[in-house]
């Protein structure tokens, strides 16, 4: 149901239903993946074989009828898409198994150029990984994945064929998820170098982007902050289902299609903090940019400036430690978006 204008949704009893009917649907679909061994597994398999993140209403009905589901796909996917975009994410689902299974996907995107590298740091130059060596290895080569069987779950997601070890070809989500990831890298490496067009950019804002862009400043201080925040795998960028939950949950009163317009101005899909705010993209970028330059990774930067070894800087000492080292613009704005929980102090985390 659409909003009406003017209404906070808390307050609309049309779309409070429609969400009481959507959690239902969400209860009947979850209990029909978590009648199968590996949730992750059975969405690749029978949901999302071409790792888009998002299905439509005949992709999530033909997967269904896979698990031999004896009820109305086509009623559960309308019931389960409340916002009426047409698509269906696994985290709406399952978001513990999607914060599993994306938080994986960036951080093999992130850390290896390429499927048949992956596979050769997993084996460690064999060329194709074992179930053991899939395990081992991705511990030492700094997965930060929560303990247990995860590892396990993640290999079976990837084996679809019940193989014994697994090759480059078998990588298949990581072409997709590069190709993202790369576009959204590309636009914080720009936007150091686009700053000079700031003034034009904002003339072409839309009066939408405008007035979220308000809306987010006033509830988070900053739009660095709000967009850590909303960018909750921090994978650099958003889709826009993911922007249409956010816009929902803030209870932002705007149209939400004008905005994704106006954000995704190239039609690619997705939209990134460039997009948003370039002003924010710059001095993150910057910042980043002379971290790297100066230490090498985050981590080695954060044990430079947390001279106190208490695994905590606060405002004054960022600031001042970031001047020391020659950091240009660690400011009060940017201290507040790395600091996007508001604990008032940052970790090496």
């Amino acid at each position: 149901p659409r909003i009406r204008k003017g209404i906070n949704p808390a307050q609309d009893p049309k779309y409070q239903h429609a969400l009481q009917e959507r959690d239902r649907a969400v209860e009947i679909v979850r209990a029909a993946l978590q009648r199968t061994p590996n949730v992750i597994r059975t969405w690749v398999q029978h949901f999302d074989h071409k790792f888009e993140r998002q299905i439509d209403c005949q992709k999530f009905c033909a997967g269904l009828r896979a698990l031999r589901f004896e009820g109305d796909p086509e009623l559960l996917f309308l019931r389960l898409d409340v916002d009426k975009i047409d698509e269906v994410t696994l985290d709406i689902i399952d978001p513990d198994a999607a914060k599993l299974w994306m938080g994986f996907r960036m951080w093999c995107v992130k850390t290896f150029t390429d499927e048949k590298t992956m596979i050769n740091e997993l084996s460690r130059g064999y060329g194709c990984a074992s179930r053991d060596a899939f395990v081992t290895n991705l511990r030492r080569l700094g997965w930060a994945g929560e303990s247990g069987e995860n590892e396990e779950l993640l290999f079976e997601a990837l084996n679809l064929h019940d193989k014994q070890e697994l090759r480059p070809n078998d990588l298949t989500f990581f072409a997709v998820d590069k190709r993202k990831f790369m576009k959204a890298r590309k636009g914080m490496q720009e936007a150091v170098k686009l700053k000079t067009h700031a003034a034009q950019k904002r003339t072409l804002m839309t009066k939408a982007r405008k007035d979220f862009k308000a809306f987010l400043k006033k509830k988070f201080g900053t739009l660095l902050r709000a967009w850590r925040t909303l960018d909750a795998d921090d994978s650099m960028f958003m889709q826009k289902n993911e922007l249409f939950r956010a816009v929902k949950d803030l209870c932002w009163q705007g149209d939400a299609r004008i905005l994704w317009q106006g954000l995704d101005k190239d039609g690619s899909g997705i939209t990134t903090l460039q997009e948003l705010d370039l002003k924010s993209a710059e001095q993150l970028a910057k910042f980043k940019q002379q971290v790297g330059e100066k230490f090498g990774d985050a981590q080695a930067f954060f044990q430079a400036i947390d001279t106190s070894k208490i695994n905590k800087v606060r405002q004054q000492d960022f600031i001042e430690k970031c001047g020391r080292f020659g950091i240009t613009r660690a400011d009060k704005r940017l201290f507040h978006g790395l600091d996007w929980e508001g604990k008032k102090f940052l970790t090496a985390k």
